[in-house]
C-alpha cells in the first residue's frame, strides 16, 4: 500500500518484499533486480523499464500505459491488435501489445509496452 510519485531509482536491489497494491506514476528506473515479490493490481503510468530481471513474480491485474517496450520473445500467446516481430510468445494473453524481441512467461499484459524486460516465473 504504498502510493509512489515521480520515482527515479537507479540500481536498488529488492528482495522479498511484498508489492500489493503499488500506483507509480512518472516511474524511471534503470538496472532492477526484483526477486519473489509478489505484483497484484499494480497501476503503471508512463513507466519506463530498462534491463530489469523479474524473477519469480505472479503479475496480476497490472495496468501499464505508455509502456515502450522492444525486444521481446513471445511465445504461445493470445494477440489482439497486436504488432510484433520476431517475437516468441509463451502463456500469455496479449492485448494491444507493442512488443519487440522480449521474453515473457505466465504473464497476463493488457495495453503493455516494455522495453528490454526479462520475465520469468
Amino acid at each position: 500500500n504504498h502510493r509512489f510519485t515521480s520515482l527515479q531509482c537507479i540500481n536498488p536491489q529488492l528482495k522479498n518484499h511484498p508489492f500489493i497494491s503499488h500506483q507509480f506514476t512518472s516511474h524511471q528506473c534503470t538496472s532492477l533486480q526484483f526477486t519473489s515479490h509478489p505484483f497484484t493490481s499494480h497501476q503503471c503510468t508512463s513507466h519506463q523499464l530498462r534491463s530489469h530481471q523479474y524473477t519469480n513474480h505472479p503479475f496480476i491485474s497490472h495496468q501499464f500505459t505508455s509502456h515502450q517496450c522492444t525486444s521481446h520473445q513471445l511465445r504461445s500467446h493470445q494477440c489482439t491488435s497486436l504488432q510484433c516481430t520476431s517475437h516468441q510468445y509463451t502463456n500469455h494473453q496479449f492485448i494491444s501489445l507493442q512488443c519487440t524481441s522480449h521474453q515473457y512467461t505466465n504473464h497476463q499484459f493488457i495495453s503493455l509496452q516494455l522495453r528490454n524486460l526479462l520475465f520469468t516465473s
